[in-house]
């Protein structure tokens, strides 16, 4: 049977369940675990987004492997070079985004078959996040509001296993705004929640392309010795905590007045914790310092 018309994922636990036509590489023989995500449903036109593809862990590594009709190549990605994960949880709307280097290799896929993605990625982030880092936090603490029951759910899901907790973490709300110009209508800001485990660094947002998002969330994961700075600056004369990740990427989002002194609080415990004195000027620009080598 063409493995193209398979319409939902499945997990692959040997080389037994790897479909017929996929070419996976030679000495795979050390599989953790193994995860088949179908194509794309057809457009009007029936074109396909994306083909399908297999994934398959290893201890050291992760091969995407596209289908053998389809126009990729296939990828090799060394977990000690994985320097973040994506994962976006919209509706029926799933994907997985890996960063290394100056690649990225973004893997969509549909949620009816959640439950089976959800176990390899907890397999994927239990393999890659192997290391506790030697970062004195004191007893577990929380900024900010108090944790909505969607983004418990989101926590929840997203945790490796039940030893994996946060040890301090700022929560920021979705806000609700009422407008008046030519009639009343209401806006909403998105919900962020980032956290530090022993593990990583762990942040969880409503936010899509800048707008909010109603229907789920897109977490994003990095090592926590991954993990140079956090800090508070105005952008626009807005506040805003950012995170700079040792590989230059930054995670930025805006900041309500009222929490300013709880984002505040919390960049400050982690700096301590990492020795790195307080600056004025945004992360951003210390990210594209290091890339363009100025200090």
């Amino acid at each position: 049977m063409d493995s193209r018309d398979y319409v939902c994922a499945f997990t692959i636990d040997s080389a037994r369940d790897v479909p017929a036509d996929f070419e996976p590489p030679r000495g795979v023989s050390d599989l953790l675990a193994g995860l088949f995500l179908p194509q794309g449903e057809p457009d009007w036109l029936m074109r396909r987004a994306y083909p399908a593809r297999i994934l398959l862990l290893t201890p050291d590594a992760l091969w995407v492997i596209p289908h053998s009709r389809a126009k990729e190549q296939k990828l090799l990605t060394p977990l000690r070079d994985l320097e973040s994960l994506e994962c976006g949880r919209i509706l029926l709307l799933g994907w997985i985004r890996l960063r290394w280097g100056d690649v990225q290799q973004v893997l969509p896929y549909n949620r009816r078959c959640a439950l089976t993605v959800e176990k390899f990625l907890t397999k994927l982030k239990d393999c890659w996040l192997t290391h506790e880092a030697e970062v004195e936090l004191p007893s577990p603490s929380g900024y900010g509001a108090a944790l909505k029951e969607k983004f418990e759910y989101a926590q929840g899901t997203d945790m490796i296993d039940d030893d994996e907790r946060p040890l301090i973490r700022f929560f920021h709300p979705s806000i609700r705004r009422v407008r008046r110009r030519f009639f009343r209508y209401e806006t909403w800001s998105a919900g962020d929640l980032i956290l530090l485990s022993r593990r990583r660094v762990l942040w969880i947002t409503e936010r899509r392309r800048g707008a909010y998002e109603p229907y789920g969330t897109i977490s994003r994961s990095a090592p926590l010795d991954a993990l140079l700075d956090v800090g508070c600056c105005s952008i626009h004369q807005e506040p805003h905590i950012e995170v700079l990740l040792r590989s230059g990427e930054v995670w930025r989002f805006p900041v309500n007045e009222g929490y300013k002194s709880g984002a505040q609080s919390f960049a400050d415990v982690i700096r301590k914790a990492l020795g790195v004195s307080r600056g004025n000027e945004p992360l951003s620009v210390r990210a594209e310092s290091r890339s363009t080598g100025h200090k």
